[in-house]
């Protein structure tokens, strides 16, 4: 009685502006791309399998940023830009278990000299100090506490180093940190 009361109606909601926000992401990339055509979309397998896998992650998340990624990969698939269904099916498993919070600290570690200069903030003045104290001065919004659970999650991943501790040059502060799998998903998740 209360499924079907009460969460009936709530996962049918997410259903439905799920499939419209698919129907919304077609539409844009027949108004954005000239010559595609959604019709070729039904032979098109890996996007298929795209829509259904991120289907499913997209009924069991509320949070705005991982629908988002998803449309992004999905309209890669659309237009042709398939990793190949073995990193497809990664790129969706690490959208539907990693956070928002994830993506925030991978964007930072991917360049963190960038990250400073797009969010307007000024490189601290270090001769010495840890890729990890750098990140704490960058002020990324994600809790320091949370920060050491997402380095970890993210090194166990191979997508990212999660140990950023140890003392170096404000170069070496300021060096990337992420690995190539990491940049793959970072790009894969980007608005096309």
């Amino acid at each position: 009685m209360l499924f079907e009361a009460v969460l009936a109606p709530a996962v049918e909601r997410r259903r439905l502006k799920w499939l419209q926000d698919l129907a919304d992401l077609v539409n844009e990339l027949v108004d954005r791309f000239e010559g595609f055509d959604p019709v070729d979309l039904e032979s098109n397998e890996g996007f298929i399998s795209g829509v259904i896998a991120a289907s499913n992650i997209a009924l069991g998340t509320h949070l705005e940023e991982k629908l988002e990624m998803l449309k992004n990969v999905l309209a890669r698939l659309a237009l042709g830009e398939s990793k190949g269904d073995f990193l497809d099916k990664q790129m969706f498993r690490w959208i539907d278990e990693l956070s928002p919070e994830h993506f925030i600290v991978l964007e930072y570690l991917r360049d963190p000299r960038a990250w400073f200069a797009a969010h307007d903030k000024p490189v601290p003045n270090l001769m010495m100090g840890s890729p990890l104290s750098m990140l704490e001065s960058a002020g990324i919004g994600v809790p320091m506490g949370v920060v050491a659970l997402v380095l970890h999650d993210l090194g166990s991943r191979n997508l990212a180093q999660g140990d950023i501790g140890g003392v170096m040059s404000l170069d070496g502060m300021l060096s990337s940190r992420i690995h190539p799998l990491g940049a793959e998903l970072l790009a894969f998740v980007r608005r096309v």
